[in-house]
């Protein structure tokens, strides 16, 4: 169950790298007309410096079933912003 100020930490494995997932959840806000929660995070290589790591907001919808409603990273090579489709 999400709540405002639990933390994750988690280690995530791709393509045979490990990364490190730390994140907070810091509040609720309305987006795109849908109640979400923000979380964020922060991931990096595991080992490596700052460089290798993204700071990332995502917005995931308040109900059961926590969709990723919009997400915001910044990256090494700039922004990314990923956006529900069909709201």
């Amino acid at each position: 169950e999400l709540k405002e100020g639990l933390q994750i930490n988690q280690m995530v494995n791709s393509n045979q790298s490990n990364y490190v997932f730390n994140a907070v959840i810091s509040g609720k806000k309305k987006v795109r007309g849908i109640n979400c929660w923000v979380v964020d995070a922060k991931i990096r290589r595991e080992n490596k410096s700052m460089y290798n790591s993204m700071d990332v907001v995502m917005y995931l919808s308040d109900d059961d079933q926590h969709v990723p409603v919009l997400i915001h990273a910044k990256t090494k090579v700039g922004p990314v912003k990923l956006v529900l489709k069909g709201l």
